[in-house]
């Protein structure tokens, strides 16, 4: 190594093997993709912080977990200004962190702020700073994905970040995402079967497979797939749609199910809402 590469790797380790051990099962958590999880993994990071305030790691950790827990059910206009704090920190610690320009343009996405060309040049930052950080890879892909009109692009930015991770199975929810944006559902299903064969209690892998099922006008094989995921992840609500779209469809077929399925959904919406008597 020469002596450049010595001092970053000095940088971006700490003399702490007790504040690396808890970075490590946060990003463990972080990668599971669930509320509950992405908390736990934000508990950890400050406790490796705790350990260790000048270790930059953990703190390019929760700038990652801040800005995905936007998208798991957490408060975007809280978690966003936090995530941007840490991505900060880490930065100061360490110039050469890669988290504050990959969450940078991962929050333009969250945000829809309609500001495509800086989220695209946020990422453009990140793979500079390592063009070897499958996350990125990972998420310029969803963007393209979901932006729409360069599906190649998003398709190929997924297999990269595969290659450069093939055991995550948050990167193989995303590949599979990236085939059925463009309605490559045999592709999807393909990739989705082999990432759930490997990681069989990853939710959000069943969810995807539901919607390349769907592509595919596969209905009975969507709803159970739902359901996996609903019990999966917990989510009463989720399990509650799923059930009935369940029941629509054993009485009348698929239009029967997305009717019982909406009005599920409704019902929700409305008993989440607080209403001021008027």
């Amino acid at each position: 190594m020469s002596g450049a590469e010595k001092q970053q790797v000095t940088k971006q380790s700490t003399q702490n093997p007790e504040a690396h051990q808890l970075y490590v099962k946060g990003r463990y958590y972080w990668n599971k993709r669930t509320n509950a999880d992405l908390k736990t993994a934000i508990s950890y990071f400050n406790q490796a912080i705790d350990k260790d305030p000048g270790y930059a790691v953990p703190y390019s950790g929760l700038a990652d977990a801040y800005a995905v827990l936007a998208s798991y059910g957490g408060d975007p206009n809280d978690l966003i200004p936090k995530s941007n704090a840490a991505a900060e920190k880490a930065l100061e610690l360490d110039t050469h962190t890669r988290a504050p320009a990959r969450s940078s343009g991962y929050q333009q996405r969250v945000n829809t702020t309609g500001n495509l060309s800086g989220c695209e040049a946020e990422f453009r930052k990140a793979f500079q700073l390592d063009p070897s950080d499958a996350t990125a890879h990972q998420w310029f892909s969803e963007m393209l994905s979901f932006i729409g009109g360069r599906a190649q692009e998003a398709i190929d930015e997924a297999n990269r970040a595969r290659q450069l991770d093939p055991l995550s199975p948050i990167i193989g929810n995303a590949q599979a995402g990236a085939y059925a944006s463009v309605r490559q559902s045999d592709k999807a299903i393909e990739i989705a079967k082999r990432a759930i064969a490997d990681n069989p209690t990853f939710g959000r892998l069943h969810g995807s497979l539901a919607g390349s099922y769907l592509g595919e006008h596969k209905y009975p094989q969507a709803i159970e797939e739902w359901k996996i995921d609903a019990q999966l992840e917990g989510d009463k609500n989720y399990a509650e749609f799923a059930a009935a779209a369940d029941t629509g469809f054993r009485s009348g077929g698929w239009p029967s199910a997305l009717r019982k399925g909406i009005e599920v959904s409704l019902a929700q919406l409305i008993r989440s809402r607080s209403y001021m008597p008027i």
